[in-house]
């Protein structure tokens, strides 16, 4: 076996890992910080592995073009293939959201959901403090306006 699929089935594994060291943070109550530890470890074991990866990839030589039969269908078949966008992240997305919005509890959803709770109420919170802020600006300026005061002697 190469040096490339030796670090690709570590990559797996350390996928593996990682998608375990997750439902074990999720379900942990008592054992927050060792949860968070192992799953600090998985992620920059997936890491280290994967840099490893795409930096011997990179070292690679660029493969030999294959020798086309005919020039008329290979430039047809090029323009079409640079036509038609992938649509391999377009699943991937509706697959996950398919899942989310469907309600399905598995370990990745129930800690997706918790971080875009987290978040929005962090959105909203800043919002509200900015909010907050501009009102009490508007109205020390609106206290710091000159004013005239009338004054009738009777």
């Amino acid at each position: 076996m190469g040096q490339r699929q030796e670090l690709e089935a570590a990559l797996a594994k350390a996928e593996a890992d990682l998608a375990r060291a997750v439902s074990k943070r999720v379900e942990a109550h008592a054992n927050v910080a060792e949860a968070d530890a192992s799953l600090e470890r998985a992620r920059a074991t997936c890491r280290h592995v994967h840099d490893t990866l795409v930096e011997l990839i990179r070292a690679e030589p660029p493969p030999k073009p294959a020798k086309a039969a005919k020039p008329a269908e290979t430039s047809i078949q090029g323009v079409v293939a640079e036509a038609v966008p992938s649509t391999r992240p377009r699943q991937t997305i509706r697959r996950f959201l398919q899942g989310f919005l469907a309600g399905k509890l598995d370990a990745a959803n129930a800690a997706s959901r918790r971080m875009m709770a987290r978040q929005s109420f962090m959105l909203l919170a800043l919002v509200l403090a900015y909010l907050q802020y501009y009102f009490f600006d508007v109205n020390l300026q609106v206290v710091r306006l000159p004013s005239i005061t009338v004054m009738v002697f009777g």
